[in-house]
C-alpha cells in the first residue's frame, strides 16, 4: 500500500513538474520553417552572422521598455519575463511570443510593447540583411 502511494505521488510530482516545463518552452517552428510575417512568407534564421540590434544599442533598448511598460500597482512583480521574435531584413518586428511561464497581464503588456519599438538594425550574413530570431530577457 505505502509502495503503491509513493509510486502514485512520484507521478503526479512528474506530470506536474513536465507540465511546468513545457509552457516554458519556445513555440518557435523550427530553423528552416516558413513563417506569417506582416502578410509575407519569411523564413527566419536562429544565428545569423550579426544579430540584429535596437537602434541606440542595448541600454537604449532597455530604456524604451521602462518608459512603455505600464503595470499597475497590483502587477508589479519581480520576475522575468522571456520574449522571442523576429526581426526582418526590413528591421520590422513581427511574431512576438512570451516564451516564459505565462503571467497574462504582464506577459500582454510586454508583447505590446515590443509590438510598438521602432525599426531595428537587421541582423546580417555577409553584406546581406537577413530575418532573424530575437530572443530577450526582461526583468522585473
Amino acid at each position: 500500500m505505502k509502495a503503491k502511494i509513493n509510486l502514485n505521488l512520484l507521478f503526479t510530482l512528474f506530470i506536474i513538474t513536465a507540465t511546468i516545463l513545457s509552457s516554458c518552452i519556445t513555440s518557435f517552428p523550427t530553423t528552416g520553417s516558413a513563417v506569417n510575417c506582416n502578410g509575407q512568407m519569411i523564413v527566419p534564421l536562429k544565428n545569423p552572422t550579426i544579430r540584429a540590434s535596437f537602434p541606440g544599442g542595448q541600454q537604449a533598448m532597455y530604456k524604451f521598455l521602462r518608459e512603455n511598460i505600464k503595470l499597475t500597482q497590483e502587477t508589479k512583480i519581480k520576475g522575468k519575463v522571456r520574449v522571442a521574435f523576429i526581426v526582418t531584413k526590413n528591421g520590422e518586428i513581427c511574431d512576438v511570443r512570451i516564451t516564459s511561464k505565462p503571467k497574462k497581464y504582464i506577459d500582454n503588456e510586454v508583447a505590446r510593447v515590443i509590438k510598438i519599438m521602432p525599426k531595428w538594425i537587421p541582423g546580417s550574413n555577409g553584406d546581406e540583411n537577413i530575418d532573424c530570431y530575437y530572443l530577450l530577457n526582461i526583468k522585473f
